[in-house]
This record gives C-alpha cells, sequence and structure tokens, in this order.
C-alpha cells in the first residue's frame, strides 16, 4: 500500500506567474553533497597583472577559509581575505518550495548599514529537491526495496510521490528533506507548471516538523498508522 493510495491526486496546476508559492514545483540547479569539499584555488598569472589568473581544483586543505598572505587581489573575483570559490556538479532536478522570506524593511539603518544588508530584502526560497527512483534500465540511490520503505514512511527524510505530473500510485520520484536548498529562484530555475496537491505538500511539511524536531504531528502519526502494516515483514 503506502502513502501511494492515499492521495486520488498528488499534483494541481502550479501558478503560472507572480511570486513562487509553497507547494509549487520548479527546476532548479541542484548541487552534490561531496564528503570532502573542493575549492577553485585561483592565483594571478603575473603579479603585475590583477585580471589574469590561473587556477587548480584542489581537496579544501588547511589553509583554504584562512587570511592568505600568498593571494593577491583579483579583480573578477572580488574575494574577501577568508573567502574560497567553492566547486561542486549539479543537475536541473524538480524541487518542491517549501517557503520563501525576506526583510520588508530594514527600519532607521544608516546608508553604510544599508548597503551591507541590502541582499535581506531579496526574496530568498528553500526548496526541497526531487530525486528520480531507479528503473530497470537506469539503475540509481532509490531502488525498489528503498522506495517500498520510504512509501511506508521508514524514513521521514523522504517522502515518496509518483512521477512528476503523473497522478497514479506508480512511485516516481522523491522528495529529499535532507538536501534543502536556498535559492532565489531566479537565473537558472524554471517553474515545472506543478504544485503539490495541499494535502500531500501538508504531509510533506509534517515530515520537515519531525526531522527538524523530532515530534511527530498528530496527523503524520495517523499516516504512519495506516501505511506501517502494508510493509512485507521481509522489508521491515
Amino acid at each position: 500500500m503506502g502513502v501511494l493510495q492515499l492521495f486520488d491526486t498528488f499534483y494541481v496546476n502550479g501558478s503560472a506567474d507572480g511570486a513562487p508559492m509553497p507547494g509549487d514545483i520548479y527546476w532548479v540547479p541542484v548541487p552534490t553533497v561531496d564528503e570532502v569539499s573542493r575549492v577553485l584555488d585561483v592565483c594571478r598569472v603575473d603579479p603585475r597583472v590583477h585580471d589574469a589568473f590561473e587556477y587548480r581544483i584542489l581537496d579544501v586543505q588547511r589553509q583554504h577559509f584562512t587570511e592568505r598572505t600568498d593571494r593577491l587581489p583579483l579583480k573578477l573575483l572580488q574575494l574577501e581575505a577568508t573567502e574560497e570559490l567553492m566547486i561542486s556538479k549539479a543537475k536541473r532536478r524538480p524541487a518542491v518550495v517549501l517557503y520563501g522570506s525576506c526583510v520588508g524593511s530594514l527600519g532607521g539603518a544608516s546608508t553604510t548599514e544599508q548597503r551591507h544588508a541590502k541582499h535581506l530584502l531579496k526574496y530568498c526560497y528553500v526548496v526541497a529537491p526531487m530525486f528520480s527512483t531507479a528503473r530497470p534500465d537506469r539503475p540509481t540511490t532509490f531502488f525498489p526495496k528503498l522506495v517500498a520503505r520510504i512509501r511506508c514512511l521508514m524514513y521521514p527524510q523522504f517522502a515518496c510521490l509518483p512521477k512528476l505530473g503523473a497522478n497514479e500510485g506508480k512511485p516516481g520520484e522523491i522528495v529529499r528533506l535532507d538536501r534543502l536548498i536556498v535559492t532565489h529562484l531566479g537565473r537558472g530555475c524554471a517553474r515545472a507548471g506543478f504544485a503539490l496537491q495541499p494535502e500531500v505538500f501538508q504531509m510533506i511539511k509534517d515530515q520537515l516538523v519531525l526531522v527538524t524536531s523530532g515530534v511527530t504531528p498528530d496527523a503524520l502519526k495517523e499516516v504512519e498508522e495506516i501505511v506501517c502494516d502494508s510493509l512485507p515483514e521481509a522489508l521491515r
């Protein structure tokens, strides 16, 4: 059984314009989470020329993120003394908009304070990326036995959905609450044209409450009671 049999509809039409809304689905670049971070280590080609540089890709080391006397300022990068350029792979994936926020006003801030804090006036969104389930011709992280456990809410950090846009009982997407991303949903992002049905979105929000607080909302407890006995004994 599992959660895919609890709802008749999983997706509805998303907003076509205006600001992103909670529950909307967007295509978003999703970076790989590396066990060891990598940096783009840059330096001038010639100490006398500040707009030409060379680089190496390195695993993060002791000297990174510290003040380095050997690194001269670079015109195009504007790195502060303890800043580095991080590098990682990324893939464009669908993602559920969980919420957005910004500071409406900076109050009586001075001109200098406003300049340093102006980025707080821009809307940022927290989104949860969706990863495809495995197929016979495309093995992925989320293989069938693992997906069966996710469908029965064995892992609160994962939520199982049908393939994006489909309203049927077959698994296709896994919402990952352990890979949340902060984004402006600007360049490089795009509306997917879908949003989660409100009851489905509420279940995922309840799972997020459990993941972040350790407290299971009452509504989620009811769902767990319905689906827990549907998992075959061999998969428990």
